[in-house]
């Protein structure tokens, strides 16, 4: 792993794989990375400066590594409350 780098294809296995539904969409992913790895969710916004680029990053890893992951991206986005209980559009996913 890169100096730089904070996600790691190990520790985004355990959150999907603690995600009960088949389901699941970017938000729901993120809620459960910060419970399970609050200290690299900390790093990762340290990295970025704001919660937005950190989010970023997290979704383009999701989507560079769904195959390893065991995921697909849906077509459909979703619009479900973000970390801070607003409701935007993010990214949803199937576990295959």
């Amino acid at each position: 792993m890169k100096q730089d780098e904070v996600l790691n294809l190990s520790d985004v296995q355990v959150v999907i794989d603690s995600i009960e539904d088949v389901r699941f969409d970017s938000h729901d992913f993120i809620r459960e990375y910060i419970s399970k790895f609050a200290s690299s969710y900390g790093l990762l916004l340290i990295k970025h400066g704001n919660v937005n680029t950190a989010h970023g990053e997290i979704a383009n890893f999701l989507k560079a590594n769904a195959s390893e992951l065991h995921i697909i991206q849906l077509q459909q986005p979703s619009f479900t409350p973000n970390i801070f209980n607003n409701t935007t559009e993010c990214e949803s996913w199937q576990k295959v």
